[in-house]
């Protein structure tokens, strides 16, 4: 990997290196000196804000059991094929997306997703087309 260009120039700049401590950024022109790791005030949204009026479409909160252990449809075992309704889909998307917990921190609430990643500081986008 090239070192001082691209992805390999990214990787060399924001990497971690035991010679010195994680706050501190690496001594390059390129790099940001002012950034606030972590500051309250820059952190983005919990959940994506959408207008008033636009319609949606409310799922079901109990969860139905789809009948076969998720361990034994990933060990090849066929699953009995279901039209996937109201009830199965939200079971999807909660386990895939949803708010497993909540908390508060700074001030504000905090959500824990499912499949959370990086501190789950990010909006998640998700779409169903039905």
């Amino acid at each position: 990997m090239d070192l001082d260009s691209g992805a390999g120039l990214l990787h060399r700049l924001t990497s971690y290196s035991p010679a010195r401590e994680w706050n501190v950024p690496t001594d390059d022109p390129r790099v940001r000196r002012d950034l606030k790791p972590n500051d309250v005030d820059l952190l983005p949204p919990q959940v994506k804000g959408y207008p008033d009026g636009l319609p949606t479409t409310p799922l079901p909160r109990d969860l139905p059991d789809p009948g076969v252990p998720a361990a034994a449809v990933l060990s090849g075992q066929p699953a009995p094929r279901q039209p996937l309704d109201a009830a199965h889909l939200g079971r999807v998307l909660f386990l895939g997306a949803g708010v497993v917990r909540t908390t508060e921190r700074f001030g504000r609430p905090f959500l824990y997703r499912a499949a959370g990643s990086a501190g789950a500081r990010f909006p998640l986008p998700l779409s169903v087309l039905w």
